[in-house]
C-alpha cells in the first residue's frame, strides 16, 4: 500500500480504539511519506491515547519541521508539555498557537489560563479564561476556572457569579461545582447556601464525603434558634 492507504487504515483503526494496530498503519505511512503532516498530527493523537506523551511531542515536532506555522500542532505540543510537567515549554506552544491561528481558540485560552494558574500569573490566567469565554460564551468549565481564582483572590462576588454561570451552563463536573461553590459561601459564612449546595451534592452522589462533613460542620457554625 502507498502512505495515502496506511493514512485511511490507521484512521479507520484510531476510530475504533485500535490504538495499538493505527499506530502501526501511521508508522508504515511515515516510512513512505517522511512528510505526511496528517500523519504525524493523528499518530500524535494515538500515541496520547497510548500514553506516550514524548513520542506524541516528537511527531508535533516532526509535524512543525514540515509546517513551521501549523497552529494546530504548537497547541497538541503545549497540551503534552504540560501533561509532561514542563510549563515553560507548553506556554511558548500555546502563544505561538494563539498567534498564528489555532482551530479551537477557546479551548486553547483555557489551557494556557491553566498553565498561567500553575506558575502563579492569576491575572494572566483570568485573562485567558476572559478570552476562552468570548470565544465560547457556553465554556461552563471555564467560568469554574476563572471563579476558583476568584476565590484565591478573595473576591467572593465575582467567584459566585462565575459558579452561578458555570452551574446553568453545566460543567464536566458538576459535583466538583458545586463543592468549590459551598466552600466560598462558606467563606462569606452564607451558611444557609453553603448548606443548599451541599444537599445539592448528595442529592447527585448520597456517598460524597465532603458534602456530608460540610453539612455536619455546618450543623456547629448556624446559630441556634
Amino acid at each position: 500500500m502507498d502512505a495515502q492507504n496506511w493514512y485511511r487504515s490507521g484512521r479507520a483503526k484510531a476510530q475504533k480504539g485500535e490504538w495499538l494496530d493505527a499506530r502501526m498503519d501511521f508508522d508504515e505511512a511515515l516510512i513512505l511519506d517522511p512528510t505526511f503532516v496528517k500523519a504525524y498530527m493523528i499518530r500524535a493523537y494515538v500515541r496520547r491515547k497510548l500514553n506516550d506523551y514524548e513520542g506524541a511531542a516528537r511527531d508535533y515536532s516532526e509535524a512543525i519541521k514540515v509546517d513551521p506555522k501549523l497552529a494546530d500542532a504548537y497547541d497538541g505540543r503545549g497540551q503534552v508539555y504540560s501533561r509532561l510537567g514542563d510549563m515553560d515549554k507548553a506556554l511558548a506552544d500555546y502563544n505561538r498557537a494563539i498567534q498564528l491561528g489555532v482551530t479551537d481558540k477557546a479551548t486553547t485560552h483555557f489551557n494556557r489560563a491553566t498553565v498561567h494558574a500553575k506558575r502563579g500569573s492569576l491575572e494572566l490566567a483570568i485573562d485567558d479564561y476572559a478570552e476562552a469565554i468570548r470565544y465560547n460564551p457556553k465554556f461552563g468549565d471555564a467560568f469554574h476556572s476563572r471563579a476558583l481564582l476568584y476565590a484565591r483572590k478573595e473576591e467572593t462576588l465575582r467567584a459566585l457569579a462565575d459558579f452561578e454561570q458555570a452551574l446553568q451552563i453545566g460543567t464536566s463536573d458538576i459535583v466538583r461545582t458545586l463543592l468549590a461553590r459551598a466552600a466560598v459561601h462558606e467563606v462569606r459564612e452564607t451558611w444557609a447556601a453553603a448548606a443548599a449546595d451541599y444537599e445539592a451534592v448528595l442529592q447527585r452522589d448520597p456517598r460524597n464525603e465532603p458534602a456530608r462533613k460540610g453539612i455536619e460542620a455546618l450543623k456547629s457554625r448556624q446559630p441556634s434558634t
